[in-house]
């Protein structure tokens, strides 16, 4: 995903990555309304011929949005490097906070290119979710939750989902938070948050 809050951005949009030669040409249709310009279905009347064999959509990125990513795509080391020092901290300042979990430290087998930094509360010892982020919201902190379980979106529960229960899925929806994180944001508004989150869950 290229959107504008992920680590590189086109604008909107995103690119999928694949070695395997039938995806490729089944992507390059749907990404073009499902139209063939080649390996035609039916006879070719003429050179100006192309044929609708797949419904797809209008999924290209512009000459405009491409050269913006290439663009990016020269800084990512650097957002990656930006990100990862905000997760230290992160990291660092919430370490021995009983109610919280954290995200786990990248080691050499796995790193994350952290697009979000997710807290969890520790339902257990502390309020609801809602209380605590109706309260760093309140405070000015940006908090948000990016995902809320599919099972529980109305077209699903509509669709044969209704009685569907996943205990796991929303045990960690009931327990989960992102916080600011963004290659600008500086350290001091970062403390200003972490300083907020500690005061908050400390209440």
């Amino acid at each position: 995903s290229f959107h504008p809050v992920k680590l590189i951005t086109t604008g909107e949009g995103g690119a999928i990555l694949t070695d395997n030669e039938k995806y490729y040409k089944i992507l390059k249709r749907f990404i073009t309304h499902g139209v063939r310009y080649e390996d035609f279905i039916e006879t070719k009347p003429g050179d100006w011929y192309f044929e609708m064999t797949d419904l797809g959509l209008n999924y290209r990125l512009s000459d405009l949005q491409c050269a913006l990513g290439l663009s990016q795509l020269k800084k990512l080391d650097r957002f990656l490097e930006k990100r990862r020092a905000l997760v230290r901290r992160y990291n660092e300042a919430f370490a021995l906070i009983k109610e919280l979990i954290i995200p786990p430290a990248d080691d050499e087998r796995v790193q994350s290119a952290w697009h979000l930094y997710t807290i969890r509360l520790r339902t257990d010892l502390i309020p609801t979710k809602r209380e605590i982020f109706s309260a760093l919201r309140s405070r000015g902190v940006g908090v948000q939750v990016h995902h809320v379980p599919v099972h529980m979106h109305p077209y699903y529960r509509t669709h044969g989902y209704a009685d569907v229960s996943l205990p796991e899925t929303e045990k960690w929806y009931e327990a989960v938070m992102s916080l600011p994180l963004f290659p600008d944001l500086g350290e001091k508004e970062q403390q200003q948050v972490i300083n907020t989150v500690l005061a908050v869950i400390s209440r």
